[in-house]
């Protein structure tokens, strides 16, 4: 999934874990729009959500820029639980997490 915001360009990836295949790493991955090349504002261009299992299915996201605020919310709407859905807020510049419930 890709966002465009004004100068930033945030995609969301799938990262599988070597040691155990069942489960994968949600990764942001931050470019500067115009040069698609790290985004020289941010402290580390690529950071990780939250780790998730292939049995819960293909996660929904969705992602929103606000200033240095980046939120993020992760459904996975074939998962018999919500216990697994997760949001969280963090400052794209910085990767810090503000605040996360899931």
């Amino acid at each position: 999934m890709i966002f465009f915001f004004t100068h930033l360009h945030v995609s969301s990836s799938r990262s599988p874990d070597d040691d155990n295949p069942d489960e994968y790493d949600l990764i942001v991955i931050l470019l500067r729009y115009s040069t698609r090349q790290n985004h020289d504002e941010s402290e580390r261009s690529i950071f990780r959500i939250c780790r998730a299992n292939k049995s819960d299915g293909a996660p929904a996201t969705r992602l929103e820029v606000c200033g240095e605020n980046l939120a993020f919310v992760i459904l996975f709407p074939s998962s018999t639980s919500s216990d697994n859905d997760y949001m969280c807020v963090f400052n794209w510049k910085t990767g810090t997490p503000k605040a996360v419930r899931g």
